[in-house]
């Protein structure tokens, strides 16, 4: 298995990208939590719903959500949540065979109340010159970053061409952190 590694790209207040970051985090915190609303509501409602079938209803019912984010983008984040939900019918299924292993029955995910990660596979990113450039960046405000893990990459390459595999934004209290994954 080869070895994951990661660039760091710190985006502090007053950096040009600040804001921006700011944006993107805010909307996958907002796809999330409209994503996880549709899941909750069908279990509810025992018809529980996969996570591609909560972003099909988000794209119809809340194009003002979905569209916050670039449409690579805002699927990445329902499939983590669609991962998150997994996780937990399979921990809630373990339990009722195992409660021995755990301390508490699993809780079911809840709502991010702050920003949340925003998370960009191979189809949501190009590098052209060693600078990232990140699809839908005109309407958050994005300006190209400098990495010095590639020069070249155009959108959507082959995984197995590709040696930037994904790029993260991760908020970390008064600040964001671009995290280059290769």
């Amino acid at each position: 298995m080869p070895v994951r590694r990661v660039e760091r790209i710190m985006i502090r207040p007053g950096h040009a990208n600040y804001l921006a970051c700011h944006r993107y985090c805010s909307a996958a915190r907002k796809v999330a939590n409209a994503t996880l609303y549709y899941m909750r509501q069908a279990l509810f409602a025992e018809a529980p719903i996969s996570a591609s079938q909560a972003d099909k209803l988000l794209k119809k019912e809340h194009k003002d959500v979905y569209q916050l984010l670039p449409s690579a983008g805002a699927q990445r984040i329902t499939q983590i949540v669609g991962d998150a939900w997994k996780s937990w019918l399979a921990a809630k299924d373990d339990f009722k065979i195992n409660p021995h292993k755990y301390q508490a029955c699993p809780r079911i995910p809840g709502y991010s109340k702050g920003a949340r990660t925003y998370v960009v596979n191979r189809n949501g990113y190009k590098i052209v010159d060693g600078m990232i450039h990140l699809s839908g960046a005109r309407t958050v405000g994005f300006q190209p970053v400098k990495t010095t893990v590639c020069q070249h990459q155009p959108f959507n390459e082959k995984a197995d061409k590709a040696i930037v595999t994904d790029i993260r934004i991760v908020p970390l209290g008064k600040s964001f952190c671009i995290e280059v994954g290769y």
